[in-house]
């Protein structure tokens, strides 16, 4: 994720944004001050390229429906599809698996990335390592302690 983050080749959906921003200020002990987690979102917002719509919300339903996602896993998958992502990097759903044309990538797998192609980031910051920006890592208070991906 260092990686993407230095060359600029990353793309997120406004669903992880929500997330990161949830999980920072609410689940973490002590939570991120919401003005700081407000800073990272501002810094990442430039990796959002694809608009949530209707159509991308219809999306999601179908994904959730036909390959038995949760809706909001289907959100993320919809926008990596509509971004045209061929990989979506996340420990929440099954490694190996092609959804929607987009193929599910865990980045804590020990694998590396295959080059060339532009991944969708779904992250999630369970420890202050995970923040690929080491500036951001900076802002969480040291006794951070880590929250379960899925909690």
């Amino acid at each position: 994720m260092a990686e993407l983050w230095s060359v600029g080749a990353g793309l997120l959906s406004t669903q992880v944004l929500q997330e990161f921003y949830v999980n920072v200020t609410r689940k973490i002990k002590p939570p991120l001050n919401p003005s700081v987690a407000r800073e990272v979102v501002r810094d990442y917002a430039p990796w959002v390229e694809s608009p949530i719509t209707p159509a991308t919300v219809v999306r999601a339903s179908e994904i959730g429906e036909i390959w038995q996602v949760s809706f909001w896993d289907g959100m993320i998958l919809a926008a990596a599809e509509q971004s045209r992502a061929d990989r979506v990097l996340t420990e929440d759903l099954s490694r190996g698996a092609r959804i929607a044309g987009v193929e599910i990538v865990d980045p804590f797998s020990g694998k590396p990335f295959r080059s060339g192609a532009i991944p969708c980031l779904r992250f999630s910051i369970t420890s202050p390592e995970n923040i690929p920006n080491s500036r951001h890592r900076n802002l969480l208070p040291s006794n951070t302690e880590p929250f379960p991906p899925n909690s």
